[in-house]
């Protein structure tokens, strides 16, 4: 897939709007990395201020040490400041899920790196893989139609600050084959190849079993059936607020 397709992809999602202020997490893998320069590519055209946020959980010993000096050289290069947190990896001590923990992490920081920068919009860089094992995992678990509707596209994530994720209607094979065609160079993290996590284990066994012996497209019908929902419920929250409004009394002084 050639860099002009996908940046239209992204601009005809309507994420992207001129003047945005925007932090970006970046990992140093493909995903985030592709992210980082699409929408430092768009930086002239939309006037963006662009931020880059990357969180060393030093799990993963100088592999840590080495997404972190990956993400600072691609800060430098593209000359983008970026802010970077240490995390201390004993909080992961006797946790439920690992995978939850960091996530609460990356939000928490993203946030804070947001508020003391006035950006409006956070930018992650989950992609149409993501979104289809993310609803096959909510399905597993017995979740309703909120949970089938899986990663939102965009929502408010706090007070003027919305959550966005630019990728989600590209998939992890145009965006590797994307790396390949420009020699765009990533850091690779071994640890998604271990099926010690449910995720890991959806998308390594659970999708390719599926795909092999039931249905070819699951992904894209996961997403399919993902973005009907989502649909589904923006309309009945739609007309939920408009009814709350109208028939809920106030007191009048």
């Amino acid at each position: 897939m050639s860099e002009k397709i996908l940046l239209e992809k992204i601009t005809t999602s309507g994420l992207i709007k001129k003047n945005d202020r925007i932090v970006i997490g970046l990992s140093g893998g493909p995903d985030s990395t592709v992210l980082t320069l699409l929408l430092n590519k768009l930086k002239n055209k939309y006037n963006l201020t662009l931020f880059l946020a990357h969180i060393n959980y030093h799990l993963r010993g100088n592999d840590s040490e080495k997404d972190e000096k990956f993400c600072k050289n691609l800060s430098n290069k593209l000359e983008i400041p970026i802010f970077l947190h240490s995390a201390n990896k004993n909080i992961f001590r006797n946790k439920h899920s690992f995978q939850d923990t960091a996530r609460k992490i990356r939000l928490e920081y993203f946030l804070k790196i947001a508020q003391k920068n006035k950006v409006n919009k956070i930018a992650l860089a989950h992609q149409a893989d993501d979104q289809a094992e993310t609803v096959l995992m909510n399905l597993l678990r017995g979740s309703g139609k909120q949970g089938l509707s899986g990663i939102s596209e965009y929502r408010l994530f706090a007070p003027k600050i919305r959550l966005i994720h630019p990728l989600l209607s590209i998939s992890r094979k145009e965006i590797l084959n994307f790396t390949k065609k420009e020699n765009i160079h990533f850091r690779k993290d071994l640890s998604n190849n271990k099926k010690l996590y449910t995720r890991n284990r959806i998308r390594l066994e659970l999708i390719p079993f599926l795909e092999n012996n039931y249905q070819p497209r699951i992904k894209e019908h996961l997403n399919d059936m993902a973005n009907i929902w989502s649909l589904e419920n923006a309309y009945l929250e739609n007309i939920s607020k408009k009814y709350a409004a109208k028939f809920v009394l106030k007191n009048s002084n």
